[in-house]
C-alpha cells in the first residue's frame, strides 16, 4: 500500500495538486489538517480515497475528527494535526497518544517542518508543508509504503 502524505496546504491548491502528481500511483491520500476543506476538494478531484483531520486553522469545523486511527496491512497509523498534542513543544504527548492507541506510525503536521524519525518504536512522520514551509525547509510532502507489516517513509521536496 502506497500512501501519499500531505499537511498544512492552507488553501494553496496549486501546490497540493503538484505534490499529488509528483507522488505517482498512490493508493490513498492522508491529509494531516490545515485546511480540512482542501482535503475535501482534493477528494472530489481524485479517484482514490482521501482521509483527513481538522487542524487548528479549521476551528470553525466542529463535526469532523481531529484524529483518526487507520490500519493498513496490520499497521496502525494515527493521523492527527498535532496541535492538540502540542507538537511545537516536543513529541512526548504525541508519542504517549500513539502508544495508548497502539499505533506504529503517527502522521501529523502543524509545525510546517518535515520530520521522519523513529522514537520508542513509533515512526513520527510530518511531511512539512507544500504551501508555507518553516524552519528553513522547502515545500514538501511524503510517501509512506506499508507492506507485509513493515513501513517505509520518505519526505520529498516539491518540484516547482
Amino acid at each position: 500500500m502506497l500512501l501519499g502524505i500531505i499537511s498544512d496546504t492552507h488553501q494553496q491548491h496549486k501546490e497540493a495538486k503538484k505534490a499529488i502528481k509528483q507522488m505517482g500511483e498512490i493508493e490513498q491520500l492522508l491529509h494531516a489538517g490545515d485546511f480540512y476543506e482542501d482535503a475535501m476538494k482534493l477528494a472530489e478531484q481524485l479517484t482514490i480515497s482521501v482521509k483527513a483531520v481538522v487542524g487548528n486553522c479549521d476551528w470553525y469545523i466542529a463535526d469532523k475528527p481531529n484524529e483518526l486511527l487507520l490500519e493498513f496491512e496490520n499497521v496502525k497509523i494515527l493521523l492527527t494535526h498535532g496541535h492538540i498534542n502540542r507538537v511545537r513543544f516536543g513529541y512526548d504527548n504525541l508519542l504517549e497518544r500513539a502508544k495508548r492507541m497502539e499505533a506504529r506510525v503517527v502522521v501529523f503536521g502543524h509545525t510546517h517542518v518535515p520530520i521522519l524519525e523513529e522514537r520508542d518504536g513509533i515512526l513520527l512522520f510530518n511531511p512539512g508543508s507544500v504551501a508555507t514551509p518553516r524552519g528553513g525547509s522547502k515545500p514538501s510532502f511524503g510517501l509512506l509504503k506499508v507492506h507485509q507489516g513493515k513501513v517505509h517513509g520518505e519526505i520529498l521536496s516539491l518540484i516547482e
